[in-house]
């Protein structure tokens, strides 16, 4: 009795000290043609990265960003949140004593937990007005980096333009065009603009060739701690044991986590025998995730 009640303290102890991360299968369909895929069923996350302002307009890149996550979190990719990844982020650049602009994207994105991260800049933006005509453009830059090699998989400048006014045919044309043309300026067209040029680059995007231009292989993720002591002290056991381990550092809720992982494997059936074994070794309820190389 006594030491099936020392086993169940040691469990709940254990269970308190770490955590385990699941990733959640996508179910959604690709590009235009609505086509499903089973490449579909590998959970590949992105994070959209803060966007580059290179414009006089203020606050541009805080817009931009969060039209193009909304348009693009309806697609394949598994998205971080926005939220999720500025927090993470503040907390990457007290530990790294740099801002995250001097942190190569490919390795901001494995710190963040992503398999891809996004890269935009605002090169643009332009209000042009002549009484009775007004046009605003804006111009974007997209890159979509693989986080494990630093392979930029797909980049686009797309510029997109709204305009109004025209030419009156009479003196009482002269003031509604004129009129509307100023209209045009406000910041309701500018939010217009906005969502089109960001639903337009999302459309083009080729999330199939991008999801092709990759391997896939499965990880063995054994557990995931907050306190580094602990996980060292596991790492240390599971090579007694005779497992290769590495460990893989993740910001999650703007906390940092120390994942234990074994792999890769190109075969799904030989990660899950040495699943079994490791559940036979230890107290530990490995999983199997997806690893992009």
């Amino acid at each position: 009795m006594k030491r099936y009640v020392l086993v169940s303290l040691s469990l709940v102890l254990l269970f308190l000290g770490c955590g385990t991360f699941y990733s959640s299968r996508v179910d959604s369909t690709i590009g235009p043609d609505n086509k499903n895929s089973d490449l579909l069923n590998i959970p590949l996350k992105v994070a959209v990265l803060p966007f580059n302002n290179l414009t006089d307009e203020n606050g541009l890149e805080l817009l931009v960003r969060e039209s193009f996550y909304n348009h693009l979190s309806s697609k394949v990719f598994q998205d971080i949140e926005i939220k999720d990844i500025d927090r993470a982020i503040s907390e990457i650049e007290k530990r790294e004593g740099k801002k995250w602009k001097d942190i190569p994207p490919d390795r901001l994105g494995r710190l963040l937990g992503a398999d891809f991260v996004v890269s935009g800049s605002i090169l643009n933006f332009k209000k042009f007005f002549l009484g009775i005509y007004s046009q605003i453009s804006l111009t974007l830059h997209i890159q979509i980096i693989n986080t494990y090699n630093g392979e930029i998989l797909w980049m686009r400048t797309l510029t997109n333009r709204s305009h109004d006014g025209g030419i009156p045919f009479s003196l009482f044309g002269i003031v509604p065009s004129a009129l509307r043309s100023t209209l045009h300026l406000t910041n309701e067209r500018k939010m217009d603009l906005i969502e089109k040029i960001c639903r337009n680059m999302v459309s083009i995007i080729p999330f199939e060739k991008i999801y092709n231009s990759i391997c896939v292989y499965y990880d063995i993720q054994v557990a995931a701690f907050l306190d580094k002591d602990l996980c060292t002290k596991t790492i240390d056991r599971l090579k007694r044991l005779g497992y290769e381990v590495r460990v893989e550092k993740r910001y999650k809720r703007g906390r940092l986590w120390h994942t234990i992982l074994i792999g890769p494997f190109s075969n799904e059936k030989t990660a899950k025998l040495i699943i079994e074994r490791i559940k036979k070794d230890t107290e530990f309820i490995p999983i199997l995730v997806f690893a992009s190389h």
